[in-house]
Formats: C-alpha cells, structure tokens, sequence
C-alpha cells in the first residue's frame, strides 16, 4: 500500500496520559476504511487494505505507559499512581544497571 493511501485512512487522535500528564497523539483508523475479509483457523480476523492490529495500542512517548485505545484514557487516579510509582522504580533500576555496566567498562580499561 502506497504511504499517500496510507495516510488517507488514518487520522491523528490527541491523548493525556494518565501517568505523566503529558499530551501527545497517535495514529488511529478512520471507520469504515478496513474490509473484513476471513477469519483465519486461530480465530484471527484478516482485513484489507490496512490492519487495524497495528493501531490498537496507545504508549506515551514521556512515561512509556501503554494500554488499548479503548481503555487507555479510562486509568482511575489510584491506577495511575501505582504505575507511576513502578515506572519510577523500573527507570531507577534501569539506571543503576546501566551505571554498574559503566562502572565495569572502566575497571576493564584501567
């Protein structure tokens, strides 16, 4: 599918994310711009000309977080808060993995 074809059947949908408060957009299908055309043996629906599979989920560029479009401006406050606080401690565990990673680099090199 041409890119100009592509782009005639998405359209660019405005989002808050509920974690990090920040506003961003994503991709998302205009209606009626896919066919159904079968359901495959593992009850998978094939459509035309575009998937709509690749358009379902939503993630924050800021923060990371990520859930269906459907659900994704639906996160209560309490929710919000706990992904918060485990995105914090990811980010700060990535940080100290990543500075013991340098840390060994430079005893090599000495």
């Amino acid at each position: 599918m041409e890119d100009k074809d592509l782009e005639s059947r998405l359209y660019d949908k405005s989002y808050t994310c509920p974690v990090c408060d920040k506003k961003f957009k994503n991709k998302e299908i205009k209606k009626g711009k896919t066919i159904f055309v079968e359901m495959n043996l593992g009850l998978r629906g094939k459509f035309k000309p575009i998937m709509p599979d690749y358009y379902y989920v939503v993630m924050c560029d800021e923060c990371g977080y990520a859930a269906v479009s459907k659900t994704f401006n639906k996160t209560t406050q309490k929710q919000a808060k706990k992904l918060e606080k485990k995105l914090i401690q990811t980010i700060n565990l990535e940080n100290i993995i990543l500075f013991m990673i340098q840390m060994m680099l430079l005893i090599d090199i000495k």
